[in-house]
């Protein structure tokens, strides 16, 4: 007589293969051709006043092609990229190789623990300035652009260089945010900055930049700074971890009047481990800058879609049985694709 156990397992092999039998049954291949991809310009800038215009200029491509190892194919270097504006013509720019060597990171060579190697990358791109000197933006003008070549359907795009806000006051909310990750103890705050603001007309979008001066008594006198983007939102994640987003903050509830802007600010060295906080190791806080970008719709926008896009990428097994969800870029560009966007800002400055 059979154990129980060899027939448990007996059945559980049979329903296995039932279901291996059942599921392949139902699966069939089909081959769907992708559409071809007619290549079109893709025009990116983003402009601001006080600072010299450009371009970059390039050509888009698809799924099937790659260009991982010759860049330089999708660069349009020849095209022909007239400038407006307000209306008026302005300038035919002109094509400027801004291929740049970046450095990745250092490696140490092996077997030579005290020596290290450079690992390089070349940045290609191609911008396009203008022939001749021209006036810098100011706020209010809008530029256009209109690119050609034999090759390729014309595309254009226009943007207008938006007004600063005008910055009415600043309140700080110490640890407005108090929280501590699950697996490793690290203790997280977050200040709220609160700023009143009057928001200049048109639909706008809003980004904070701060640069905290602060000296560690662990290191000195020396004055230090932080510089990174506020957060507009503080997010927790199920398996305990928080970080913030520093997504662009519409003005749509308070366009062209008076608003307010509420970001989180995690102040380095504040924290940290339980060991850390024990032993006293906080930073002295002396100065907190803020520069309060204003983005054109277009440009908060794109950047809103991107950042989504990135944190919505799975690596490694998770990628298989989770998909990401898909995010689509928007682009402004008639006849092609990309961002034509223009910024602004405003700074105030908080003492602490």
């Amino acid at each position: 007589m059979k154990h129980p156990i060899y027939k448990l397992a007996q059945r559980s092999l049979f329903i296995a293969m039932l279901f291996g039998l059942l599921i392949s049954a139902c699966t069939t291949n089909l081959e769907v051709p992708l559409p071809e991809h007619p290549a079109r310009f893709t025009l990116n800038t983003f402009l601001t006043e006080g600072q010299p215009i450009d371009l970059y200029v390039s050509r888009s491509f698809g799924l099937l092609e790659s260009v991982e190892n010759n860049v330089k194919d999708i660069l349009i270097p020849d095209a022909e990229v007239k400038l407006y504006k307000n209306g008026q013509f302005l300038d035919e720019m002109v094509f400027v190789d801004s291929s740049s060597l970046d450095t990745i990171y250092l490696s140490s060579v092996f077997g030579f623990p005290d020596s290290f190697e450079v690992v390089t990358r070349d940045l290609v791109s191609s911008k396009f300035v203008p022939s001749k000197e021209l006036p810098l933006p100011v706020a209010g003008d809008i530029y256009r652009f209109e690119v050609s070549h034999p090759d390729y359907e014309p595309a254009s795009a226009e943007t207008r260089i938006p007004f600063p806000a005008t910055l009415l006051s600043v309140q700080r909310v110490i640890d407005s945010v108090e929280d501590r990750d699950f697996d490793d103890g690290y203790l997280n705050r977050f200040d709220a900055i609160k700023i009143r603001l009057e928001d200049p007309s048109g639909p706008n979008g809003y980004n904070v930049w701060g640069e905290l001066m602060y000296t560690n008594p662990e290191y000195g006198p020396d004055t230090m700074m932080q510089a990174e983007w506020s957060n507009t939102e503080v997010v927790r994640e199920l398996d305990g971890l928080v970080y913030g987003n520093a997504l662009p903050i519409p003005d749509t509830e308070f366009d062209g009047g008076i608003g307010e802007l509420i970001t989180f600010y995690r102040y380095q060295g504040c924290c940290g481990y339980p060991e850390d906080i024990q032993q006293g190791r906080k930073n002295i806080f002396h100065q907190y800058k803020l520069k309060v970008f204003v983005l054109t719709e277009a440009y908060a926008t794109y950047q809103t879609k991107f950042i989504q896009q990135r944190q919505s990428r799975l690596d490694g097994i998770e990628s298989v049985f989770v998909p990401s969800e898909p995010v689509v870029i928007p682009s402004n560009v008639e006849g092609g694709f990309g961002i034509v966007g223009a910024y602004n800002h405003s700074t105030i400055i908080l003492d602490l």
